[in-house]
């Protein structure tokens, strides 16, 4: 069911106590008749939830129209379809009225009290206007005792307001407070975090620092030993060279001292047989002289 209504007759705040009577359209066939239900809706909120249910936006502009087959006010008007938007208190309902009921629909479609009965007029006027009298009267004294209440309604509602409206604001000042110290907690424990990050990488680099200068030191040390290893292999080197070429030296003097003794030796011999072969002669020549 969906239900547009104009004239609320609220009393200017979102949720007061107003009861509102609403006779609304509901899906509508093909010929255009369909059943009018309707309802009492206590608080105006309460339309509000119905009319959105329905898939209307808000119970303000004003005309009941049919969904399936979407329906504005001059189009209803053919059809004579009205509905009656009102307060029970009040001399006479409000009514917004599409013109030409729909006569020629059958009876017991429509509930009778949405049809506009025609007074009949009467021959006692004297009565009537007494009554008539009467009746103000006493609408009159009901209207007072309402606007009583209602202002009652509205100045308590107005302190509620005011209760509400300073309760909400000191909510928001703690919150704020909250938000303020957690803020600075965060940025405090950022900067601790920031400040520890950068000793850490303080640390780092120095530790860095030291493994390539020990590194450095490590890397002459080693430099250093190999350059006088070098050297001494070297040094030896040319001892050992030097023991050789003496060695060798030594060697060829020997052999040729040697060679020079044997051929002493030699000369010596050669000069003893020489001797000898002279004795022999001698001898041999002594003893052919003798013969």
């Amino acid at each position: 069911m969906t239900v547009r209504v104009t004239e609320l007759r609220d009393t200017g705040e979102e949720d007061s106590l107003v009861p509102l009577q609403v006779a609304a359209r509901s899906h509508v066939q093909a010929q255009g008749t369909g059943l009018i239900k309707s309802g009492w809706y206590e608080r105006i909120d309460e339309l509000q939830s119905v009319c959105l249910a329905g898939g209307v936006d808000s119970p303000t502009s004003a005309f009941a129209f049919d969904e399936g087959l979407g329906k504005t006010l001059d189009l209803l008007r053919s059809h004579s379809v009205f509905v009656i938007v009102g307060l029970p208190g009040d001399a006479a309902p409000l009514r917004i009225k599409l013109l030409k009921f729909a006569e020629a629909a059958p009876k017991g479609l429509f509930p009778e009290c949405l049809y506009e009965k025609k007074k009949k007029k009467k021959k006692k006027k004297k009565k009537k206007k007494k009554k008539k009298k009467k009746k103000k009267k006493k609408k009159k004294k009901k209207k007072k005792k309402k606007k009583k209440k209602k202002k009652k309604k509205k100045k308590k509602k107005k302190k509620k307001k005011k209760k509400k409206k300073k309760k909400k604001k000191k909510k928001k000042k703690k919150k704020k407070k909250k938000k303020k110290k957690k803020k600075k907690k965060k940025k405090k424990k950022k900067k601790k975090k920031k400040k520890k990050k950068k000793k850490k990488k303080k640390k780092k680099k120095k530790k860095k620092k030291k493994k390539k200068k020990k590194k450095k030191k490590k890397k002459k040390k080693k430099k250093k030993k190999k350059k006088k290893k070098k050297k001494k292999k070297k040094k030896k080197k040319k001892k050992k060279e030097k023991k050789k070429k003496k060695k060798k030296k030594k060697k060829k003097k020997k052999k040729k001292k040697k060679k020079k003794k044997k051929k002493k030796k030699k000369k010596k011999k050669k000069k003893k047989k020489k001797k000898k072969k002279k004795k022999k002669k001698k001898k041999k020549e002594e003893e052919e002289k003798e013969i």
